[in-house]
């Protein structure tokens, strides 16, 4: 998915997660939404387009947690954000190899 005409649901969603709705510097890297609310498919493609992970160590509940990436900050105006909100991203998980099933 390409990051040209993301929607102001998904920018809205970014600023809420970095604290940008608020204040002028990015302060946090938390975006939480309930499983059946409108914000839930908004944060999938967030995800989608790269700008944000899901974080599920921090799930509770219905609710399921998504953390900005590196480019997603870039992509709201925010080139180097602090190092601890980077730190709050989870490592992609590793990718096994297929097992041989014809063995």
């Amino acid at each position: 998915m390409s990051h040209e005409n993301v929607s102001p649901e998904e920018i809205a969603f970014l600023r809420l997660a970095t604290g940008l709705e608020w204040k002028r510097t990015a302060y946090k890297n938390f975006g939480a939404c309930n499983l059946k609310r409108p914000t839930y498919p908004f944060a999938l493609k967030l995800v989608a387009r790269g700008f944000m992970v899901e974080d599920p160590s921090a799930h509770f509940g219905r609710m399921r947690v998504f953390r900005v990436t590196k480019e997603g900050f870039a992509f709201m105006g925010v080139p180097r954000p602090k190092r601890a909100l980077l730190d709050l991203v989870p490592e992609p998980a590793p990718v096994s190899e297929p097992l041989d099933l014809a063995a």
